[in-house]
């Protein structure tokens, strides 16, 4: 199992706050517009990980059948890192 980190990537001149959500296996970024929370919360970054460990799961699903990227919907949780990122680890 991987770790995911979660971090805001700052509005740009063309695009709005954004969080990136990434691991080993890939990465998304998730729209704040999106959001029904706060874009610092740590809730905002729960969802951008929520929403990664959603689009494993459907890879998986169509790759391999029906239940199969069950180990994505293990519970994690979350912490910050040095840098201000979140860090959310599989329990």
């Amino acid at each position: 199992m991987q770790a995911i980190r979660t971090k805001v990537i700052p509005v740009t001149n063309t695009k709005p706050t954004r969080i990136k959500a990434e691991c080993a296996r890939g990465s998304l970024m998730f729209s704040t517009t999106h959001l029904t929370v706060e874009v610092g919360s740590d809730d905002a970054h729960r969802q951008a990980a929520t929403a990664l460990c959603q689009r494993f799961i459907a890879e998986d699903e169509k790759q391999y059948g029906p239940n199969a990227g069950g180990l994505w919907a293990t519970r994690f949780v979350t912490g910050t890192l040095p840098d201000g990122s979140k860090a959310h680890v599989f329990i």
